[in-house]
């Protein structure tokens, strides 16, 4: 009578309709052999809540590594939510302090990562009391299990990994014994750069110490002490660029302003210290930059001062690439107008002009920006005739450090706007402002612009002209509603220096 009672359910725990399989799961948790074991096993599996729910609850006054393994995946599968969450996080604390199993140890710490309070703090009590008492072998299986948690470095988890880590400086706290930082330092290179810095920390509390150059250059990179690596010059290397990949290869829409600093301070770092073995891995990062989290400017800048000219290759390719991001293109750009490769690279001059060009109106400022930051001639032609006098007046500064008084002199005598005349007088040496005071036909346009812009101040503006001595006579013109008055200009200027005028 009670077999086929048994037999019965088993039959309907195989129908079709989901009250009856519900109803099998229930009944069947009075027997505790290991085949209805293993058919409430397989209904956590089950296309129903319900029948998945009523079977978690058959299970959970059972034991053995089957139904151990089984909630574990069930946790995978369907996470933490509602009561089944509550009930296999239970079942697991009580597989732990039963049995000490390492799979329900396994499975505490995803729901250690779990945003349900109720699911947190349970798991986290159980595993840190479980640390405490575990004997050697079990404890650091227990680190191992924690460090190698699933998705420990997905960065779409940060709110899971802060809970983890936690966690480990908790238990570390209690229990800072020297063998546990073997795996700690294992799981570093393994570990998402969110967590390194806790493991290096904990590894210290643990008694660890660095032992060389290298290992101190790690400790300093993962704990955000650049400069001190960077001190300790070649041994740094491979820390830094090793700590930099994993920061851009990261997910750019979750990357926090302190993963921003460092990774900025890590490309500048590699600039400073200007070792060439370096730039096959930027040029890397170079052409993996993305919209976002676009370090293309800096990494450009690190290669500038670094001098290689391996960056042009990969830089025009970029900058021709209609498929990169915008974004990517214009910090190629600004930064070769920042490095100022001039003429010596005809074929990044070339692809910026074909930038400049784009009917993308940000795309073709990038470019003439970066042509005019090279002191390309036509970019300077065009951008004297911009509407905008500050515009014009960013021309004028690149002749001035071009020394080219030549351009600046016809600025000065034939450029329609009287402003920009007179700016380009004021970018002029003492010896061009001489030459240009020597063409009696054209020392009117250039008194007009003097005093155009200096109306206020004409005494200062005299300064930077010929001396009162110079033999050649010249006048000077105040503007009134375009009516010109002449006066002699060297009888002006020496009165106005005894103090006459």
């Amino acid at each position: 009578m009670f077999g086929s009672n048994r037999d019965r359910l088993i039959k309907q725990f195989k129908s079709m309709r989901a009250d009856d399989r519900r109803g099998a799961c229930f009944r069947l948790s009075e027997f505790q052999d290991d085949e209805v074991t293993a058919l409430l096993c397989e209904a956590l599996g089950d296309a129903n809540d319900e029948v998945r729910l009523t079977a978690l609850r058959s299970l959970s006054a059972r034991h053995g590594e089957r139904v151990t393994a089984a909630i574990v995946k069930f946790i995978k599968q369907f996470g933490f939510s509602g009561d089944a969450g509550k009930i296999a996080v239970n079942t697991l604390v009580s597989h732990v302090v039963s049995a000490a199993s390492m799979t329900a140890v396994a499975g505490l710490t995803l729901a250690v990562k779990d945003w349900h309070e109720e699911n947190h703090d349970p798991a986290s009590n159980c595993l840190i009391n479980f640390a405490k008492t575990a004997p050697t072998p079990l404890y650091l299986q227990f680190l191992c299990l924690l460090l190698a948690s699933e998705n420990i470095g997905d960065t779409h988890d940060r709110s899971g990994q802060d809970r983890l880590m936690r966690l480990l400086d908790k238990v570390i706290g209690q229990r800072p014994s020297s063998e546990a930082a073997k795996p700690l330092l294992t799981a570093f290179r393994m570990a998402s750069l969110v967590v390194r810095k806790h493991l290096v920390l904990a590894a210290e509390k643990c008694g660890w110490k660095p032992q060389n150059a290298e290992q101190r250059a790690t400790s300093y990179v993962v704990t955000n002490r650049v400069k001190k690596a960077e001190a300790e010059g070649e041994a740094a290397l491979k820390p830094l660029m090793w700590t930099l990949n994993s920061l851009l290869r990261s997910n750019s829409s979750l990357a926090s302003q302190s993963d921003t600093r460092l990774a900025r301070e890590l490309i500048q770092c590699l600039g400073r210290m200007k070792d060439r073995r370096t730039v096959p891995f930027l040029i890397e990062r170079l052409a993996e930059c993305k919209e976002g989290w676009d370090y293309s400017g800096e990494i450009v800048d690190a290669l500038a001062a670094i001098g290689d000219d391996r960056l042009v290759v990969p830089c025009v390719e970029i900058l021709r690439d209609s498929q990169r991001k915008n974004s990517v293109r214009r910090a190629i750009a600004s930064a070769l107008g920042r490095f100022g490769l001039s003429q010596s690279n005809p074929a990044i001059v070339e692809a910026l002009r074909e930038l400049a060009a784009e009917p993308d109106p940000d795309l073709a400022a990038a470019g003439f920006e970066a042509l005019f930051d090279f002191g390309d001639p036509a970019a300077i032609k065009n951008l004297l005739k911009h509407d905008h006098p500050l515009q014009r007046r960013k021309a004028l500064v690149v002749l001035h450090r071009q020394a080219n008084e030549q351009q600046l002199r016809e600025v000065a005598l034939d450029h329609s706007s009287i402003m920009t005349r007179a700016e380009a007088c004021q970018f002029l040496s003492h010896e061009g402002l001489k030459s240009l005071a020597a063409a009696d036909s054209t020392i009117g346009k250039v008194a007009l612009a003097l005093v155009s812009l200096w109306s206020n101040s004409i005494g200062m503006s005299f300064r930077r002209l010929p001396d009162p001595e110079y033999p050649i006579s010249m006048g000077i013109f105040s503007v009134t509603n375009e009516q010109y008055r002449c006066f002699d200009w060297v009888r002006s200027q020496r009165m106005a220096m005894s103090g006459d005028g």
